[in-house]
């Protein structure tokens, strides 16, 4: 069964409490995001796996160079919005000019117009579900921002917990992965959750999806492979739920990896044929 990758690309100071003001680059650690991209780079070359790398624009801006590397090892690139503010903290016009900054910078360094989008924080919910046709509007095909979970930053629990067509739009909607416990939905298919699980109830919730027909979405950012700490204070929640698990993830994914065939969310979308999901 063919399962799906992706890496939000972003700088460790974009974290929820820490937002860069509009075109501020100085506190970004290129370097650092350079580093932690080229080693998921050379682990997914290892397994042959293909993601789909939703990219900040701000730190595009400021690194062509890592998106071009990106493209030349056969990835995709996708938009993760520019300044990697919450889509619900925006106005419809704000998130709106911020969507075609970012893709214009994208398509700019890439030679081609991105396709797909991530929402900063999985930020689409009941409060910016406007956001969808804005999208759809920009020539974006398939979206990943609505996770059907509850969580202080985001979260539509009763959404759907499969790919699917968002009603009104050609969009293709990838939920972040869960499994069903207790009459709940509970994700496992990255950040603190995939770090913090132990890898064996990672597969078996994979394997368990995937005997249903239906593939999990995994999601990574570089800076979770990173040594540096995070800008914030230890006792911060913020520093506690992005640390936890950290030194153990590259194994994790290298295990993850072994699992079977990792595509990109194109890649899945143009094999699976039209409405196919």
């Amino acid at each position: 069964m063919v399962n799906i990758l992706s890496i939000d690309v972003e700088d460790s100071i974009q974290a929820p409490s820490r937002e860069l003001p509009p075109g501020d680059m100085a506190g970004l650690d290129i370097p650092d995001v350079e580093r932690t991209v080229s080693l998921l780079l050379d682990l997914f070359a290892g397994h042959k796996a293909t993601a789909t790398f939703f990219v900040s624009g701000i730190v595009a801006e400021a690194a062509p160079h890592i998106v071009k590397k990106i493209q030349n090892r056969g990835h995709e690139i996708a938009s993760h919005g520019y300044s990697h503010t919450p889509v619900y903290r925006r106005s419809q016009a704000e998130f709106e000019e911020d969507l075609i900054k970012s893709l214009n910078i994208l398509k700019t360094i890439t030679g081609r117009m991105p396709v797909g989008y991530r929402a900063p924080f999985w930020s689409i919910t009941r409060a910016s579900l406007w956001a969808l046709p804005v999208l759809q509007k920009h020539g974006i095909r398939y979206d990943s921002s609505i996770y059907p979970t509850s969580n202080y930053l985001y979260g539509v629990p009763d959404a759907p917990r499969e790919p699917y067509t968002v009603p009104g739009t050609g969009l293709t909607e990838f939920p972040g992965s869960t499994i069903r416990v207790c009459g709940m939905n509970v994700p496992f298919g990255g950040g603190a959750y995939l770090r913090g699980l132990p890898f064996c109830l990672t597969r078996s919730f994979m394997r368990d999806i995937n005997k249903r027909g239906k593939p999990c979405m995994f999601y990574f950012h570089p800076h979770e492979l990173s040594v540096r700490p995070y800008p914030l204070p230890a006792w911060h929640r913020e520093n506690i739920i992005l640390s936890f698990g950290r030194k153990r993830l590259h194994r994790k994914i290298a295990a993850l990896l072994s699992c079977g065939e990792f595509v990109s969310f194109s890649q899945y979308l143009d094999a699976a044929g039209p409405g196919g999901h």
